[in-house]
């Protein structure tokens, strides 16, 4: 699990979701190659009753959960970019209505999962073959695996995507409130704007958005189109004068707080620029 937590990292540098999404991808499925072939040649083991238990419950789901989840943001990243804001709503509304069947559904296999009653783990995760396949067919024909490690591993992946969902559909009220009414007027530039979606972004402000799901958010409250963000953005890390914004934002937050502090309040307006 650890080489693939650094790969998703490394990846984070892609600054196209898509691309992204695809790359960690592929990355899961040659770790669940590499994890079917320890498999291979560790199965004689899995005759052991509590071995195989972990197997199917604790070692593989985390890693085929990782792969779900990049199969479902693949979906809702490229809902987002060929659809129009009331359909990739509408969709999010539409998975996450999918996510709550799945947890009302499989109530009792939660409660199991996360409780410690052995006897009830050997109803589960010792069987050979799963009877029922979940939204998408695992990639590889594991050896032994069964219902509990399939519904273990979307149980997983879906309290990650759930919250991923709630997060979007939360951040698309906010923004429809927004552009309800016309943009006010702005002093920053597209590069300013850009400059301050990477640095959200950077800072992990929202933990369950993506780096286009954010300058997405960044073009509404902007009202600026910043069709090519991500050239801009590249101009933003090549610039030897840094930051420009961000450091204006701070430089001019510590002059309205020193002026606060020196004179008891602040001007009705801060100084524009």
């Amino acid at each position: 699990m650890e080489a693939l937590e650094s790969g998703i990292a490394a990846n984070e540098k892609e600054v196209n979701p898509i691309k992204r999404i695809s790359l960690n991808l592929v990355l899961t499925e040659n770790i669940l190659r590499n994890v079917e072939t320890h498999m291979d040649k560790d199965h004689k083991y899995l005759g052991e009753v509590m071995t195989t238990i972990r197997y199917h419950k604790e070692y593989l789901p985390p890693f085929i959960a990782k792969w779900v989840f990049f199969k479902k943001c693949h979906e809702l990243e490229t809902c987002r970019l060929y659809s129009t804001p009331a359909k990739f709503q509408a969709h999010c509304e539409e998975e996450l209505s999918k996510v709550h069947e799945f947890f009302d559904k499989n109530r009792r296999f939660c409660q199991i999962y996360y409780g410690e009653d052995v006897e009830l783990y050997r109803l589960l995760f010792l069987e050979e073959e799963p009877h029922e396949i979940l939204e998408f067919p695992i990639p590889f024909p594991f050896k032994g695996i069964n219902n509990g490690c399939l519904k273990a591993s979307y149980l997983l992946a879906y309290e990650q995507y759930g919250t991923l969902l709630k997060q979007e559909l939360s951040l698309d009220r906010i923004s429809s409130k927004i552009t309800e009414e016309k943009p006010p007027k702005t002093n920053a530039t597209a590069t300013d704007w850009v400059e301050l979606g990477l640095a959200l972004h950077a800072t992990v402000v929202f933990p369950s958005c993506t780096q286009e799901a954010i300058m997405d958010r960044i073009r509404r409250l902007s009202g600026m189109p910043l069709e090519h963000w991500e050239q801009l953005g590249a101009n933003v890390r090549k610039r030897k004068s840094g930051l420009e914004f961000l450091d204006r934002l701070k430089a001019n937050l510590a002059a309205r707080n020193k002026e606060i502090e020196d004179e008891g309040r602040a001007r009705r307006r801060p100084n524009a620029g």
